[in-house]
């Protein structure tokens, strides 16, 4: 005699073990923190493990009889950000969709001291400013902190070389200008910011909008309430990194 199982639970087990083996796989592999801030990674470990539980207690509901025959296809749409992620793996926001929100060129403005000088393991751009042989390193690590001190203090960083990275923003019916742009993220990706820092450059022929580049020059302001300006020395297209966002708190 076969016995009988209910279909139903059936098709929920197998949809919620593929939301676990999606979820599981975007912790292990870090895909997760192009769609959340580092800090938000923990309930997501939290919410896998409600899922592993639920998925314990389907097995238990298959061969159980059930008071109903038919099949909810509704559960189905828990399948559609499944699929696009195991199929498409998008790799979060794009630098074309994130700069039709805007770009911030005063981001600097809004950076407070209780910002900077806590402790993070993940790229959170609030580290100790890098000065190697009088070049100012900015990375990922240090951004917000070294924006800030150097926006806040031209006059006395005027002869420091800069080394910054980014992506390209040429603005149009702008000539031998581009906005160096960075991504960020204060909780999911549905909230990123663009931020930039307006560049001087003469090849600007040889740029195109969404590269990645490795700047070095020197930051300089016409007024003192005017807005910051990287006049630009070097410049060289490289890869875009895996992880193109900077945390924000």
């Amino acid at each position: 005699m076969v016995k009988k199982f209910d279909r139903d639970a059936l098709i929920w087990t197998a949809i919620l073990l593929l939301i676990l083996y999606s979820f599981a796989r975007m912790i292990y592999s870090g895909d997760i923190k192009n769609y959340i801030h580092p800090d938000m990674v923990k309930y997501t470990v939290f919410g896998t493990l409600a899922i592993f539980l639920m998925v314990l207690n389907g097995l238990g509901q298959i061969f159980k009889e059930s008071s109903h025959d038919k099949i909810r296809f509704g559960y189905l749409l828990f399948l559609l950000p499944v699929l696009i992620y195991l199929l498409l793996r998008p790799s979060g926001l794009s630098e074309s969709t994130a700069v039709n929100r805007g770009v911030n060129l005063l981001f600097y403005k809004t950076l407070g001291s209780t910002e900077l000088g806590h402790n993070h393991t993940h790229e959170h751009g609030d580290g100790n400013m890098v000065i190697d042989r009088g070049t100012i390193i900015i990375g990922d690590n240090n951004f917000f902190t070294s924006i800030k001190e150097i926006y806040g203090n031209i006059q006395k960083y005027k002869d420091n070389a800069v080394d910054i990275k980014g992506f390209v923003l040429i603005e149009k019916g702008v000539d031998k200008e581009f906005i160096l742009s960075r991504m960020i993220i204060s909780c999911c990706a549905a909230d990123t910011e663009v931020i930039g820092i307006k560049c001087q450059y003469d090849k600007l022929q040889g740029l195109s909008g969404g590269q990645w580049v490795q700047v070095r020059g020197r930051f300089k302001q016409s007024k003192p309430d005017s807005l910051p300006v990287l006049s630009v020395e070097g410049l060289k297209v490289i890869e875009k990194p895996q992880n193109n966002y900077i945390y924000r708190d």
